[in-house]
């Protein structure tokens, strides 16, 4: 902003280096005289026309334009209700307060670039802009550069540089917005960003928050946090930051901690990831089994030597060898009762073995009993896949979504000692998927996989590794960038979260009011 010019306004830079841009909040709409949404407004300090847009989650929608020359105000006939609930009616002097507070600064903006004399252009243009039938008075008047607005309420704040939130004081109160860099043809929106101290929180796509909040909008959205990677017998970790780690293992009800339970314990938080929700969601929980196979033999040399060591300690040597002679010896007579009943099948079987062929199945059709079973093996660890169709509406959003991406791909690997002599673990991901919420700090800061508004019907997820990241910088199979900074037009990214601990029994409980892992 340009010393003197009237606060609240920006311009929109070296693109369209006449237009500036201004929020204007406290608007009361209809006979409730409730508080409606900030309003933006476009004005082009060289030609004196403006536009007038109505702030909503969806993006701005035009409410009416001015136009200097013929001195009119034409409003937009697709949003013509809002429109008539803004400035007609009992709320006909909004209007008059606002067309008079931007005029006046768009006076101002016009007055403050002029250069160089007389017949310079931007004198000219000046004089052009005061001859106009829209602006002959308030040329002739001393400009009222901060002009309230609404019902002699509200004041027009000054879009912030950064992401972060800010309070502006308007006449009638306190209204807290989200940080919001408009354009004339861009969606407005605001971000969450890392204040110094807590953790910081980065959110695609961007919105503004208050206005949901206002409207009672909520969210589903999945929230990632990344946290240290803690080894399960990591003792040193514990001990490192002052926690007494036998004690850190045991869980409240005093049983050993899983994975689980001391990821839940950790509270250290390197950052937050706010996504939307995906449109193909799933998971897929499996167990390891396979087939086994033992012949008589093997079960009965199986059988014999079980006894043996199952008996070992409980009674004496001499004993404990007796009892396995006994035992060897009725085996002994089982395996001859069917070597006798099975003559011809046993006696193909050692030719088969002495020549290497399958003479037994040529000599009688038959083969030996392999006693197949189907034998657990052990637990499987699950992955989740994930893509994200992103595509930046406006530099802010697009400096986030470079954040994001930057953000998984640096946690993901793993990080050097000194020296370079060993490496340490990635950082590990902490999944939710949150339901009718609408990502306000005390919902970003609640524990993971306790938090009041976790999803009641999506699965939970484990603490994961992050295990594959690729970014498709050209995914509508072409490429093509912003002229304001450069960025690409749209991104796809993919992601493979594995999880670090397979699911239990009594990880699920039945009666719980949750999906359960």
């Amino acid at each position: 902003m340009a010393q003197g010019d009237p606060q609240g306004w920006k311009s929109q830079g070296a693109d369209n280096p006449t237009l500036y841009d201004a929020t204007f909040t406290g608007y009361k709409v209809g006979e409730s005289g409730a508080t409606g949404r900030p309003l933006l407004v476009t004005t082009n300090r060289t030609s004196g026309n403006y536009d007038v847009y109505e702030k909503t989650l969806f993006g701005n929608k035009l409410l009416y334009q001015y136009n200097a020359s013929t001195d009119q105000i034409i409003p937009n006939q697709s949003n013509i209700t809002n429109y008539r609930l803004y400035f007609e009616g009992p709320r006909a002097q909004q209007k008059i307060n606002l067309n008079r507070g931007v005029k006046a600064a768009t006076l101002t903006l016009a007055q403050n670039n002029v250069v160089g004399g007389q017949n310079s252009i931007s004198r000219r243009e000046l004089n052009e802009l005061e001859q106009k039938s829209g602006y002959r008075s308030s040329a002739n008047a001393v400009p009222v550069i901060n002009a309230p607005i609404g019902d002699q309420q509200g004041g027009y704040s000054e879009p912030p540089s950064d992401l972060g939130s800010f309070d502006v004081p308007p006449l009638g109160g306190n209204v807290k917005l989200e940080g919001i860099s408009p354009a004339a043809t861009l969606t407005a929106a605001s971000a969450v960003a890392a204040p110094a101290g807590p953790p910081p929180v980065l959110r695609y796509p961007l919105a503004n928050l208050e206005t949901a909040r206002e409207l009672g909008i909520s969210y589903d959205y999945i929230k990632i946090r990344i946290v240290d990677y803690i080894g399960s017998l990591s003792k040193d970790w514990f001990e490192s930051r002052g926690l007494n780690a036998d004690t850190f293992y045991l869980t409240p009800e005093g049983t050993n901690a899983t994975v689980s339970d001391i990821y839940l314990n950790n509270q250290r938080t390197l950052g937050y990831v706010i996504l939307p929700m995906q449109p193909n969601i799933s998971s897929a929980n499996s167990t390891d089994w396979g087939s086994d196979s033992a012949n008589i033999l093997q079960l009965v040399a199986g059988g014999l030597l079980n006894s043996y060591f199952s008996s070992v300690g409980n009674k004496g040597t001499i004993n404990t060898i007796r009892d396995a002679f006994t035992k060897a010896a009725q085996s002994a007579g089982v395996i001859s009762d069917v070597a006798v009943d099975n003559k011809s099948s046993i006696a193909a079987l050692l030719a088969g073995y002495i020549a290497n062929t399958s003479f037994i199945q040529r000599a009688t059709g038959t083969v030996i009993n392999p006693n197949m079973e189907m034998l657990f093996n052990g637990p499987r660890l699950r992955s989740f896949n994930f893509t994200f169709d992103m595509v930046p509406r406006f530099r802010e959003e697009a400096e986030t979504v470079r954040k994001i991406i930057k953000t998984f791909k640096k946690y993901m690997a793993p990080e050097k000692t000194a020296g370079n002599a060993f490496l340490k673990a990635p950082k590990i991901f902490l999944l939710d998927y949150i339901y009718n919420g609408d990502i306000d700090q005390s919902e970003i800061d609640a524990q993971w996989s306790k938090n009041s508004k976790q999803h009641p019907y999506l699965n939970k997820i484990k603490p994961c590794a992050l295990t594959d990241f690729s970014v498709n910088y050209t995914p509508a199979g072409s490429y093509m960038t912003y002229g304001d900074g450069g960025s690409m037009t749209s991104y796809q990214i993919n992601m493979t979260f594995s999880e670090i601990e397979p699911v239990y029994q009594d990880d699920i409980d039945i009666n719980s009011n949750d999906m359960g892992y």
